[in-house]
This record gives structure tokens, sequence and C-alpha cells, in this order.
């Protein structure tokens, strides 16, 4: 599992406390504490939570293990949606190391990053998780699924392109528009 990895790399042989659906590994490090606080992760982070400085080769692998902590990845409607959820200044530091432009969306005290194009998540997919040995399965099952899935072909009968879209659940599968006549008819439902 995920927390048997990491208690394996910080060499701990605290035992896990299992509690009805849950494991935990509870650890008590001062100089744990201190490093993370130095790395910008404080308590309350969801609202506090600044990028650190550090290596740029690395910034990938720490937007990687954010996404598995405050991302989700799904396919709705047959549609892969990818989201981030964090601070307006981190999400800003995703979009950066993504290299996308995609608008930040205000949700109470926090800001939501989605990415749905196909372009967009294949790209990101493969900057996440190339060569990568640290992730969450379930989280990466979701996002290869969405990405890798060859869904079915049509003509958009709003502008008659071809395209193909991801199958998804339920028992309606059926989209009769390409992603961006969706995108747009969205658009002008929200300006109403």
């Amino acid at each position: 599992s995920h927390l048997a990895a990491f208690r394996q790399a910080i060499g701990s042989t605290k035992r896990f406390q299992r509690e009805q659906a849950a494991v935990r590994l509870v650890l008590s490090s001062d100089k744990m504490c201190n490093d993370l606080i130095r790395l910008c992760c404080t308590p309350r982070k969801s609202l506090t939570l600044s990028f650190p400085t550090i290596n740029p080769e690395l910034r990938r692998h720490l937007v990687r293990g954010y996404f598995d902590g405050d991302g989700s990845a799904c396919i709705s409607s047959g549609v892969l949606f990818i989201q981030f959820v964090g601070t307006e200044s981190f999400l800003e530091a995703v979009k950066e190391v993504l290299a996308v432009s995609r608008k930040l969306v205000r949700r109470g005290n926090v800001f939501n990053l989605m990415l749905n194009g196909r372009s967009d998540v294949e790209r990101v997919f493969n900057l996440l998780y190339e060569g990568a040995t640290v992730f969450l399965e379930r989280k990466k099952a979701v996002f290869s699924a969405g990405v890798f899935r060859q869904g079915r072909t049509g003509n958009c009968r709003q502008c008659g392109e071809t395209f193909s879209h991801f199958l998804g659940r339920g028992k309606s599968n059926r989209i009769y528009c390409c992603l961006r006549c969706q995108q747009r008819a969205g658009r002008e439902r929200r300006k109403k």
C-alpha cells in the first residue's frame, strides 16, 4: 500500500492503527515537523499553502503528490475531469508546472483548477506519471482509463465535426456534441 511504502521510505518501524475502514500511521518527529513547515506545509494547509522553492526537476513530482492528496480524477458523462483544490497562489504555480492556461474558480475559501480537454489531460498524465514510482494507484487508474480508453466516434450535431469521446459509466453514455460545443453551451447556460 501507499502508506506502507511511505513508512518504509522514512525508515519507520511504527505499527499501523486500524480503525473500521481506515488505516493510520501516527508519527511524532520534531525534525519532520520543522522540515514540513520550512517547505510551507502548515496547519490548515488547504487555506494557506504556497508552492515551495525546490529543484525544478522535482516540481512535477510535488504536483503529483499534491494531486494524490488534494486532487481528483473522474469520468462524468463520458468526459475525463481532473481537478486540483487549493490556494490561489499554489494552484497558479501548479498551472505553470503543468503548462496549462485554465482559469481558477473560487469555491468558498479555496480555488479549483479543472482540466478536461483531451490534449491537456493526456499531456498532464504523461508529465506526472512518466518514470514515476510513487503515486496513488486508484487515482492513476481513473486518470489512465480516461486518457487511454478509446470511446466511440460520432459527428457533432451542432458543428458537424467528427469527434471521439470517452465511454462513461451509467445508463446513458451517449454524447451528441463535441467537447468544444458542449463547453460553449455550458458557458451560454451560465450566462443566463
